[in-house]
């Protein structure tokens, strides 16, 4: 009854009437619903269109994700979580193409959420209309490549650290590397950066304000007109403290250490003095929170209030992952795996109702299983904009986490401790990149749990379980035992 109200709302010439309808096929379980909403991208009216994309979203929360690696989806998984409702959106789609010639509308609409892209260009190929779907991913290619042309990269200058966290990933990074980065190191690496457009680099360890030579650093990347941005645990000196300023430094991203914050309320005014002192300098400030598998209310309500104190509007935050030299503690997601309801669940809606009831926006820095979240928890937190469930440094040719160690060697990500050529070996970002594309690219390529293979959203690249350091880790540890083979030391070429 409700279906066949909606199709007559839809098939009204008032504005109201078709929003209404679409409003109608919200929890309305069925291939023809899902076609209908589809259809909308057709309606002369935006406003309706942007409801049926509202809609849409609702019923299939994961599509407002930017997928990464595709993999074509077997039947075995069109029983599994959310396997419905994608073979009911991939059937809209694919009786919409025909559509497209008629009203050039459509495509730019559908495009507009990024997880119909991949399933839009396939049906257009098996269609027949080649041209058009290659156009499609030329524009996207496009995008991403004017988009890594900004890019920055990440550099470890020093891997000491003047706290001891236990969920710390980097554990272990700093054996077999200096101390520090030599001054002809930090000026070469540079130099390479400024030669070849790159415009921010982002420090990151080990704890960047503990290197020996940062005075020199932001003096010589000023210089070279290169930004600056720090990540920090936010507890240095006042010496330090009168560094962190524009134009030497951007942005600091104060990573709030909830280990010494809760116990030590002298390092928790440190912390709040510092970053206050950088936002009244100018410079952009924002919060970065580790949830562990001990976090609670307490916890994050003081980050929280924090947040408010200093006027902070967001707070990225993550599970803590394991890194991959695995000496570190870590969230066990591998547990979490289909298991709704448990202790993952209950922290991400813990802390984001009680985020959100402050005014304060969540966003998510690395991903978890989303089969570990009920759906409706799914709606709720995706509506914030607080989930991100695909590594980005798949993105841009795997040149987004490149990163520098102190003897100016690089890791393909700042947590995957492969050693690979010195950054000044590379004839560019691009060729760095895919340097360590075949790595980053098997990574993605393996199910992170068994359940992963009988999982839609898996085979589409809109979850891969948690953080890729996990999986390198296991490779590691796979390849120890013989099991498989993979380069730890990279050489070029």
């Amino acid at each position: 009854m409700k279906l066949e109200l909606a199709k007559s709302c839809l098939a009204d010439a008032e504005e109201a009437s078709r929003k209404a309808g679409v409003i109608l096929l919200t929890d309305e379980e069925s291939p023809e619903a899902e076609y209908l909403l589809i259809l909308c991208a057709a309606d002369a009216s935006e406003a309706v269109w942007q409801s049926a994309r509202t809609v849409l979203v609702h019923r299939s929360p994961w599509l407002v994700l930017e997928p990464s690696i595709v993999h074509p989806v077997p039947d075995a998984a069109l029983s599994g979580w959310m396997g419905e409702n994608w073979l009911w959106l991939r059937r809209g789609i694919k009786q919409i193409i025909g559509k497209a010639g008629s009203n050039p509308a459509i495509l730019p609409r559908l495009l507009k959420i990024p997880g119909v892209i991949p399933d839009l260009i396939e049906e257009l190929t098996a269609s027949g209309q080649d041209a058009l779907a290659q156009q499609i991913t030329l524009a996207i290619d496009k995008v991403a490549a004017e988009s890594s042309k900004k890019r920055e990269i990440l550099m470890a200058p020093t891997y000491r650290c003047n706290l001891t966290c236990s969920y710390c990933y980097a554990k272990g990074f700093s054996e077999g590397y200096p101390p520090d980065m030599s001054l002809d190191d930090l000026a070469a690496v540079l130099d390479w950066a400024a030669s070849h457009n790159v415009a921010s680099i982002f420090l990151c360890g080990g704890e960047p304000t503990t290197y020996t030579y940062l005075p020199q650093l932001l003096q010589m990347a000023r210089s070279r007109g290169i930004q600056i941005r720090i990540t920090s645990n936010g507890v240095y000196s006042p010496s330090v403290r009168e560094l962190i300023a524009p134009p030497a430094v951007a942005e600091l991203v104060g990573h709030y250490d909830q280990e010494r914050m809760i116990s030590s309320p002298v390092s928790a005014q440190i912390f709040e003095t510092n970053l206050h002192s950088a936002m009244a300098a100018g410079v952009l400030v924002m919060l970065r929170y580790t949830m562990t598998e001990q976090s609670s209310p307490v916890e994050w309500r003081a980050l929280i209030d924090l947040a408010l104190r200093l006027s902070i509007p967001q707070i990225n935050f993550a599970l803590a992952f394991k890194g991959s030299n695995g000496e570190n503690s870590f969230f066990k997601c591998q547990d979490a795996v289909g298991f709704v309801g448990g202790r993952l669940e209950g922290l991400l809606t813990g802390f984001f109702n009680d985020a959100t009831a402050s005014g304060i926006r969540l966003h998510l820095s690395k991903p978890f299983p989303l089969c570990a979240l009920q759906p409706e928890s799914l709606r709720r937190i995706f509506s914030g904009g607080a989930l991100r469930t695909a590594c980005t440094v798949f993105r841009d040719g795997f040149s987004r986490n490149i990163t520098v160690n102190p003897d100016s060697t690089t890791f393909p990500c700042s947590g995957i401790a492969v050693r690979g050529p010195k950054i000044t070996e590379f004839s560019d970002l691009a060729e760095a990149g895919r340097h360590s594309a075949g790595l980053i690219g098997g990574l993605l390529d393996r199910p992170y749990a068994e359940q992963c293979t009988r999982c839609v959203l898996w085979y589409r690249g809109f979850c891969q379980g948690a953080c890729l350091t996990e999986q390198f880790g296991r490779l590691r540890e796979e390849q120890a035992k013989g099991l498989v083979p993979l380069p730890i030391e990279q050489s070029k070429g």
